[in-house]
């Protein structure tokens, strides 16, 4: 069964709200207790956004790489 749009948006919200509490320092338990949700959850969410950022970063990279690359032709 396919996720509806409304939960697609809250989980996001969620894991915005849950990437900020960690890089703040937060345990997954204190994160947990504070998003109202269990703690695997939050592992689960911060494993998801661990990967975007990776993602994100690769990409970061590569764009940064191509425009030195166009600097130097």
């Amino acid at each position: 069964m396919p996720v509806r749009k409304s939960k697609k948006v809250a989980i996001a919200k969620r894991r915005e709200k849950v990437a900020d509490l960690y890089l703040q320092g937060w345990t997954q338990c204190q994160i947990a207790a504070e998003v109202k949700v269990r703690q695997s959850t939050v592992c689960d969410d911060l494993k998801k956004i661990q990967a975007q950022w990776r993602t994100s970063s690769v990409r970061d990279f590569d764009e940064a790489r191509e425009l030195e690359l166009r600097k130097i032709d």
